[in-house]
């Protein structure tokens, strides 16, 4: 989902929808009540994980959400760029609720679609369809539910997209319309409502940034496109994952603590960081690589790296850290570097998991 985003001229372009798989990170550090990993190679009941199936044949996509030996489908949608398609990009869940979010085509709307959100396989519509929309991610802090994405609104013959959080469905607007901007992770704690995105600066070059309380901090100077997927809190510290690119065009993931930079990869290949976790004193990142590898990394140091994989989203409870994504087109789940298949890819599906949480 992150790519160069421009003051765009909807006469001369038409731009094709992406999946987003922006990503949930949980910034838990909650004692767990059970193994990780059930016995027959099922996950615990105290694991609640949520994803996606993709069957090639119909494009169906069915949200679904994984515990202990169960798999539960809650909704299905179509795949498709035509009119009433649907693309999911992010999920969120907890022991009683799985929320998904993701853009629904319509004819009239070239780029993106309606903006929606899932709870537990109900859909709500966070726009109207009058300007393309898209929600990039959900969370879910008591009785709220918050989801960050974009709105793009005309300004004569262009379209800029504009950041925003809905809040039970209402609408705070992040940035203005005169530059690019999309908030592609929402997270909530202690009462405050934390973003992460990138802002579009006058030399159309993005600017990685987070949001509190709907107030805007640079974590890249501007200079080279950065951006920001996954933003975690604890105590007065703040991270953020992301990547920039450098001066050879390459991405090079990124780790921001309290503003303050740290580089994780070599900038040769292509690579960006997905998520972030706190436990303790230990910072754990979750790194996707051009070679289709993926890296855990904890303290600035890799940990674990897993081949033909992509991370999206990581949870720590207790001692144990747990990742899900996909490996060579399952769904799966990592629990202290151990993997754990959540579905078996066939010749008519795949699969992949977004969130977690541990009970």
């Amino acid at each position: 989902m992150n790519t160069k985003n421009v003051k765009t001229a909807m006469m001369l372009t038409v731009a094709l929808a992406m999946t987003a798989s922006a990503l949930f990170t949980a910034c838990k550090n909650n004692e767990p009540s059970g193994g990780g990993t059930g016995s027959n190679g099922k996950i615990g009941s105290n694991v609640y994980v949520a994803g996606v199936i993709s069957e090639f044949g119909n494009n169906n996509d069915i949200a679904t959400l994984w515990n202990g030996g169960n798999e539960k489908k809650l909704f299905e949608v179509t795949r498709d760029y035509t009119s009433g398609g649907v693309f999911i990009n992010s999920a969120f869940v907890t022991e009683s609720d799985t929320y998904f979010v993701g853009t629904e085509r319509t004819d009239n709307i070239i780029f993106g679609g309606i903006a929606k959100v899932w709870k537990n396989g109900t859909g709500q519509n966070l726009t109207d369809g009058t300007n393309s929309a898209e929600a990039l991610s959900v969370f879910a802090s008591g009785s709220d539910v918050y989801v960050a994405g974009y709105e793009s609104v005309p300004d004569g013959i262009f379209y800029y997209k504009i950041a925003k959080i809905w809040k039970n469905g209402v609408a705070q607007v992040l940035t203005d319309s005169t530059h690019d901007a999309e908030a592609y992770f929402v997270y909530v704690t202690g009462g405050d409502v934390y973003a992460v995105g990138y802002r579009s600066n006058d030399q159309y070059n993005d600017v990685a940034t987070l949001w509190k309380n709907g107030v805007a901090q640079n974590l890249s100077d501007g200079t080279l496109d950065a951006y920001a997927n996954a933003v975690c809190v604890t105590g007065s510290d703040v991270y953020a994952a992301g990547y920039q690119t450098n001066a050879n065009g390459k991405k090079v993931a990124m780790l921001w603590k309290n503003g303050a930079e740290q580089v994780l990869s070599d900038g040769i290949f292509d690579a960006y960081a997905n998520a972030v976790c706190v436990s303790g004193s230990d910072v754990y990142v979750a790194v996707n690589n051009q070679g289709g590898d993926a890296q855990l990394w904890k303290n600035g140091a890799v940990q674990n790296t897993f081949d033909i994989s992509t991370i999206y989203s990581l949870y720590a409870s207790g001692s144990d850290i747990y990742a899900v994504g996909s490996e060579g087109g399952e769904a799966v789940l990592w629990k202290n570097g151990k993997v754990q298949y959540l579905t078996k890819q066939t010749s008519n599906s795949n699969s992949t998991a977004f969130a977690i949480y541990v009970k």
